[in-house]
């Protein structure tokens, strides 16, 4: 299989994954089976140049679930995205240094 045609059979499995998780409140895979595949996909889309407009790397989750209230927060909120690493984490910091200059920042644990 060529390199588009993976990238573009993992959107589509990355898609169904996020309807199945943010929509349905139903997932069908596991956290870490998830992070294998969309990893894949951020590496093919880097290597290749690629990046088609419904790649799942452009978007952040998928559609509210009923019953949750609309809120806006008082700040900004930043992801650190899929941070894997103390180096990536460091980066990442150093990006957002370089962007807004220095802030005083609040982390806290994720949880699925």
């Amino acid at each position: 299989m060529d390199k588009e045609n993976r990238i573009r059979e993992l959107i589509s499995l990355i898609t169904k994954y996020n309807y199945e998780y943010y929509t349905l409140d139903n997932p069908t895979i596991a956290d870490a089976e998830y992070d294998k595949i969309y990893d894949e996909l951020v590496a093919l889309e880097k290597e290749t140049g690629l990046v088609f407009p419904d790649s799942p790397t452009k978007k952040v989750g998928g559609s509210n679930l009923k019953g949750f209230k609309k809120v806006t927060h008082e700040k900004k909120l930043y992801s650190l995205g899929k941070c894997n690493s103390y180096e990536e984490l460091g980066e990442w910091f150093f990006d957002m240094k370089n962007k807004f200059g220095v802030q005083g920042v609040s982390v806290e644990y994720k949880f699925d």
